[in-house]
């Protein structure tokens, strides 16, 4: 039968290896540093209550107590470094995106690529870790900045498209007046019946305009052909009808790309909303996990604790006890993981989502 001393020595080797697996939990972010530091100085304690055999077994558990230490300062000074220069990466990324929002008045090409920034630094802002909540606010607070200056020039130039838009359906309505067989050909296309539908009909007008071309492509040719026996004054009035025949075709083109980009934009849009109903989910997921992970922490602490008492139970009540106390809390703690690799299926399904 073992010792209490050499138990006592058992225990505190198996804390140093349990202050190595807390390191490495608290490298990936779900365990706080606090929590390490706070075991660091219990086993340092220890020390001076343990008796150990001789005095080469306690330099041999100094030593790898001392190890465990050293690898947990170079792993938080690490973790503290790379925050850092995520926090930079991140502040440069934004100078940048301020760069491109304040020359996008001279250079409206850099839209795209503005919105595209916008987005990835969201997403780099639920990635990263910063070194403090000062610094992430302080970097959010630059980015909302940029997004709300984006927001105000996109409302300027809604309100200069509709403008435009406005000038190119008063110019369409001018084209009125038909006269001749060669006006007639022209608009026996129906081209100033045809009117552009932001819906599911965008294929059909297509069609109609496509059909509309080719007409008043024929009424060119016809008009070519005929017109050195036609008068000055019918010249010049066929030549205007037609002017504007191909003037209303391109304003409806015109209307027609854009409707139809508009549609694409509408879908983009329904995608960037499930997008985002999907990555929200994926966050509460998370949160669940990390509580779950929390939770089975203190289970297994508990059964850890429980194993130790079975260890040194002297009767065989209490023996029984403490092992029905050990087999409800490892039920409990079979469920959370049950718990854990449900959460983590609907984290891995979502993701396939987004893919």
């Amino acid at each position: 039968m073992l010792r209490d001393d050499d138990i006592a020595v058992r225990m505190l080797n198996s804390r140093i290896s349990d202050l190595r697996e807390l390191e490495r939990e608290a490298g990936k972010g779900t365990k706080p540093w606090r929590e390490v530091w706070d075991l660091i100085k219990a086993i340092g304690a220890e020390f001076k209550t343990v008796r150990f055999a001789s005095r080469q077994e306690r330099e041999s558990a100094w030593t790898s107590f001392q190890d465990a230490v050293s690898s947990v300062k170079e792993t938080q000074h690490r973790e503290r470094q790379e925050q850092e220069d995520a926090a930079q990466t991140l502040e440069n990324q934004i100078h940048v995106l301020e760069h491109d929002v304040s020359a996008a008045a001279a250079d409206p090409h850099l839209w795209t690529s503005i919105r595209e920034q916008i987005r990835a630094i969201g997403m780099e802002f639920k990635r990263v870790r910063l070194p403090s909540h000062d610094v992430r606010g302080r970097l959010w607070s630059m980015y909302r900045a940029q997004v709300d200056s984006t927001s105000q020039q996109a409302e300027r130039r809604r309100e200069e498209y509709q403008e435009r838009q406005r000038d190119r359906e008063q110019r369409a309505r001018e084209s009125e007046r038909i006269r001749d067989d060669i006006v007639h050909q022209a608009e026996s296309g129906g081209v100033f019946e045809i009117r552009i539908f932001w819906d599911s009909s965008l294929k059909n007008q297509k069609a109609e305009l496509l059909e509309s071309g080719r007409r008043l492509k024929e009424a060119w040719e016809s008009f070519k052909q005929r017109k050195d026996s036609m008068l000055g004054a019918d010249k010049k009035d066929v030549f205007d009808r037609l002017r504007k025949v191909q003037d209303q075709l391109d304003g409806l083109w015109a209307e027609y790309n854009m409707a139809a980009q508009q549609q694409h934009a509408q879908y983009l849009e329904r995608q960037a909303a499930q997008q985002a109903r999907t990555l929200e989910f994926i966050a509460r997921q998370e949160q669940r996990i990390t509580r779950l992970y929390e939770l089975l922490a203190r289970k297994e602490a508990h059964i850890r604790e429980l194993g130790e008492k079975l260890t040194d139970s002297r009767t065989a009540t209490y023996e029984a006890r403490v092992r029905g106390w050990l087999y409800e809390e490892e039920q409990a703690a079979s469920d959370i993981r049950a718990k854990l690799q449900d959460a983590e299926g609907r984290i891995a399904d979502a993701r396939s989502r987004l893919a």
